[in-house]
């Protein structure tokens, strides 16, 4: 939103002194800010700016994948998105100055692939492309709109303009009063793009936001750069020693491309990237939605290694029969930008693909979250790079990082990448604005990280990591939660740190690697975590901030569940301890059911169930212990009986069930009883607002609306049943009880 303004800023000087003359620039962002969003908010504040003017948007792309990522983006943003389909419908598109084309008046944006309107065959070599469509064409189509507003938003600007390229020139300058926007994660510098160069195409920038500040706003992620393990990288020299040996060729790159192509050099690399992702997975909780992307050499390497994928994990699973606990990985090859790579793609990112080999593809704009490890095995330069490593930089369930595995030694070109950049970014900021940014800060420092791993087995020296069953118990004693945090913290070091402790070259680095396995590292980190929310449940319980407050469910459960996990006393008989813990079993069960946790019955039940939690058996008070389980189990098993049968009454709609019990409850309380009478009022109110529901789903959405929904049927349903006026004085506890319990049956239902 703050560069969306910057940019009106930057529209509004604009235009006081230059108001014939359309804007254009760029907007430089760290891949993985979110360039649609920002799209989105451009948008509404333009089509402000030039209000009462109309004002109609363009985003331009030039790959299949993006335009319906693009689409998708908007679309949960409410913004209309319309696709160009073909010449034809392009130009009725332009021509047409209705800025809404939807029933609803929702606001648009027409998405233009740019890829579609290129001429069959076209060789991009040629210096003259064919016209698909001529400019005299697009001029004609934007005739007699003056008082209409184009605004053209260019994705991925650093490839997409070529001034060669026909179509796409002749698009963007069919209007000579547009505004041009260029969204850029890595602009084309003039040093290395001559007459491409993004600046020199668009214009200057209109804000930039740098890597640094993306990290530090949470947007995007630090990187872990990795070399291959020692063990892997000697086979692999020696692989391509040997073939360099037995190849007869002169060219050297011809003949590096002959090796790489070889089935031995590609099944080694095969072997070592199976293994490394399946224990990239075992150490983050068994994850098997964390994803992968290899870079290959060519795109015969890419084929190849799909090929052969299958008969190397089978081979890799037999030597690694630990790494069978998860599931096999699917691979697939993605090559080109046509129609059938679009089921490809979505499987990738939805469903079960798990690695990607790629040449060209998915390197820029491609954005999946749970994509967290890119194995490197080609050269890649300049903004080709920086693009390419921004595909694992978006945040994913609490990860630090996203990561890099690197077969071909790529910090050379990244350092003299980064400092291109830096002194292009560097020249911007001198106009006024200040920058701590460093681009190289996409990198995390290999030195912090490994004296990170030091500091993590110095807090850890004096626990048993070596010992599971000593370290678990160590675990379960722990009763300060400052000295928990600290143990947690040393073992989340290690794990997202796991793979620089088994490729350094430090001796006491090295030395973990005995100690500690990926296995123990999960199984420690569960425990702790368990052990975390033992703690937290007991001070919620034992400790309110109010007297007055509800125990929640999911403390009580962590009390149960820990107690089921680790019996800590060791005074009963074992048959006697199943028992005990048999009960608690059930317990959870039934309480997980609950469906009104903030019933005051419950809320007794869930006070005397804690303070039975908190009690040790032993052999003196078992039978006094299992009878007060076994009254607990009674009272729940009842209460939902009577829960089940309101429910019936209802159809199964748990507000008015809610609010029925609620109503009963403070009746009660003034000695009051009329069952039959709540009923008769709560299903009339329910046919009323189930009929406003079904003609306009949104109303529940809508706080002021359907309060006011529930006040005018509650005061109807009155005027119908005058006998229900005792009731009447209620009417503050139904609304407000209804209003809520309907808001949150249908937010939880759309979390779902």
């Amino acid at each position: 939103m703050f560069a969306s303004l910057n940019v009106l800023k930057e529209l509004q000087k604009h235009y006081e002194t230059n108001p014939k003359d359309p804007l254009k620039g760029i907007i430089w962002h760290t891949q993985g800010s979110g360039k649609t969003a920002l799209t989105y908010h451009l948008t509404k504040l333009i089509k402000d700016f030039f209000s009462p003017k109309k004002t109609k948007f363009y985003f331009i792309v030039d790959r299949l994948d993006l335009l319906e990522q693009a689409k998708n983006e908007f679309l949960k943003r409410d913004l209309q998105a319309h696709e160009a389909e073909n010449k034809e419908d392009l130009s009725q598109k332009l021509k047409n100055s209705s800025v809404f084309e939807n029933p609803q008046g929702n606001d648009e944006i027409i998405v233009v692939n740019i890829q579609k309107f290129k001429a069959p065959n076209e060789d991009p070599s040629n210096s003259a492309p064919k016209e698909i469509i001529s400019k005299t064409d697009l001029q004609k189509s934007i005739q007699n709109s003056h008082d209409l507003q184009r605004v053209f938003i260019i994705d991925e600007a650093h490839r997409s303009y070529d001034p060669k390229g026909c179509f796409y020139a002749n698009l963007i300058e069919c209007d000579k009063t547009a505004i041009k926007i260029a969204l850029t994660g890595t602009p084309l510098l003039e040093d290395n793009a001559q007459d491409k160069a993004t600046k020199k195409t668009f214009g200057n920038y209109l804000h930039t936001y740098s890597y640094t500040e993306s990290i530090k706003d949470g947007h995007t992620l630090t990187l872990q750069l990795e070399t291959i393990e020692t063990s892997y990288k000697e086979k692999l020299q020696e692989i391509y020693r040997l073939l360099q040996e037995s190849i007869i060729i002169e060219d050297i790159e011809v003949k590096k491309e002959t090796i790489f192509n070889y089935e031995k050099y590609i099944k080694e690399m095969l072997s070592y990237i199976i293994r490394d992702l399946l224990k990239f997975r075992q150490l983050h909780d068994n994850n098997e939605q964390l994803k992968a992307m290899v870079v290959c050499f060519s795109s015969k390497q890419a084929k190849l290694a799909n090929f052969l994928f299958n008969e190397v994990q089978e081979e890799v699973l037999q030597k690694n029969p630990n790494l069978r606990i998860l599931n096999k990985l699917k691979s697939s090859l993605i090559l080109h930008d046509e129609q059938e790579v679009k089921k490809k793609i979505y499987s990738f990112k939805h469903e079960d693909t798990d690695i990607a080999f790629v040449f060209n593809m998915l390197l820029t704009g491609f954005d999946l979250p749970n994509l967290k490890r890119l194995y490197i095995h080609r050269e890649l330069k300049d903004h080709n790079l920086l693009q390419a490593l921004a595909r694992v930089n978006r945040p994913y369930n609490n990860m630090s990082f996203g990561y890099l595995i690197d077969f071909v030694g790529i910090q050379e070109n990244f350092d003299k990448t980064t400092d291109d950049y830096l002194k292009e970014l560097n020249r911007f900021n001198q106009s006024g604005a200040s920058s701590d940014s460093n681009i190289k800060d996409i990198f995390a420092d290999r030195e912090v990280l490994e004296q990170d791993i030091k500091n993590a087995y110095g807090d850890l020296f004096d626990y048993p990591i070596d010992n599971i069953e000593d370290m678990t118990n160590a675990i379960v004693k722990m009763s300060d939660i400052n000295e928990l945090q600290k143990v947690s913290h040393a073992i989340n070091t290690l794990k997202e740190r796991y793979n620089l402790i088994r490729t350094s070259n430090d001796k006491k680095i090295l030395s973990l690697k005995e100690k500690i396995d990926i296995e123990t590292i999960n199984k420690i980190s569960s425990t702790l975590y368990k052990k975390a929310k033992h703690l937290h449940a007991l001070k919620n319980i034992n400790e309110p901030k109010n007297p007055n407050d509800l125990i929640i469910l999911e403390d009580l459960i962590a009390l149960l569940d820990f107690k089921i996990a680790y019996k800590e006393s060791k005074e009963l008989h074992f048959k006697e301890s199943e028992e005990i813990s048999a009960k608690q079993k059930q317990a959870k069960e039934i309480l997980e059911k609950i469906p009104d946790q903030k019933d005051k019955e419950i809320q007794k039940i869930y006070k005397d169930f804690s303070k039975l939690l908190q009690t040790p058996a032993t052999s003196q008070n078992f039978g006094e212990i299992s009878h007060s389980y076994s009254a607990i189990i009674s009272q729940l098993k009842q209460h939902n009986q009577q829960t089940t049968h309101l429910l019936n009454k209802y159809d199964n709609a748990l507000a008015y069930a809610i609010t029925h019990k609620r109503l009963h409850k403070r009746l009660m309380e003034e000695n009051i009883s009329d069952p039959v009478g709540i009923f008769t009022l709560l299903s009339a109110l329910k046919s009323a607002i189930d009929e406003r529901i079904s003609k306009r789903q949104e109303i529940l959405n809508e706080e002021y609306h359907l309060k006011n929904a529930i006040k005018l049927e509650l005061r109807n349903a009155f005027k119908k049943n005058p006998s229900l006026k005792d009731l009447e004085k209620e009417k503050e506890l139904i609304i407000q009880t209804l209003f809520n319990e309907l808001q949150n049956h249908h937010q939880g239902n759309s979390h779902a």
